[in-house]
């Protein structure tokens, strides 16, 4: 897994803090290949709590996150119980490393 363990605190935090406790957090990608370089940051977002505004939360995550990491490409997804599940989101459950 290529992200520091400062980057997985800030992550976590950060998700907590705009989501609340119950969440799971997922890290996909090409991140998840110590064989790889560079690339994106991918993250899949579960809340058990139903959520409004999904992209303007992904927003605030991603602008905060940038704050305490550093500018790098930040791709997330964020799902809650009403969200309908698509096969993406069972792809990054499935290859994806849990933070």
């Amino acid at each position: 897994m290529r992200i520091s363990s400062k980057e997985i605190y800030s992550i976590q935090n950060t998700a907590k803090q705009l989501l609340g406790e119950h969440i799971s957090i997922w890290l996909f990608g090409s991140r998840t290949d110590d064989a790889k370089k560079g690339g994106d940051i991918d993250l899949y977002i579960e809340s058990q709590t139903v959520l409004e505004q999904h992209n303007n939360i992904a927003s605030k995550f991603i602008a905060l996150l940038q704050q305490q990491i550093g500018e790098q490409r930040i791709d997330v997804i964020i799902v809650d119980p009403k969200t309908p599940h698509h096969e993406i989101h069972i792809i990054a459950k499935a290859t994806g490393v849990q933070l």
